[in-house]
């Protein structure tokens, strides 16, 4: 998608990915396509804090899904576990 860059770095790639799916969240609740929250599931080896491969497998900003901006998280697909990641990345 145009304007959404996912690399190795997760801070990077959940900074691109907020920003992207925030522009294209209508604001208005009441549009059909409007969501509350969005999730990037990757198969790219995402690392927190460095752009290479590593034991990262989600990243989610701390108290953010309150905020348009920053309720959005990204997660590395790892099969039927990637269920648990997108559970702790939403509660956070």
């Amino acid at each position: 998608q145009q304007g959404l860059k996912i690399v190795h770095h997760a801070e990077k790639t959940l900074s691109s990915f907020c920003k992207w799916q925030k522009s294209i969240n209508p604001k208005s609740d009441l549009n059909p396509a409007h969501h509350d929250v969005a999730v990037l599931l990757t198969r790219k080896d995402i690392c927190a804090g460095v752009n290479r491969p590593c034991e990262t497998l989600g990243l989610s900003h701390l108290s953010g899904m309150c905020q348009p901006h920053r309720s959005c998280n990204i997660n590395e697909d790892s099969g039927l576990p990637l269920a648990f990641t997108i559970a702790h990345e939403l509660g956070h």
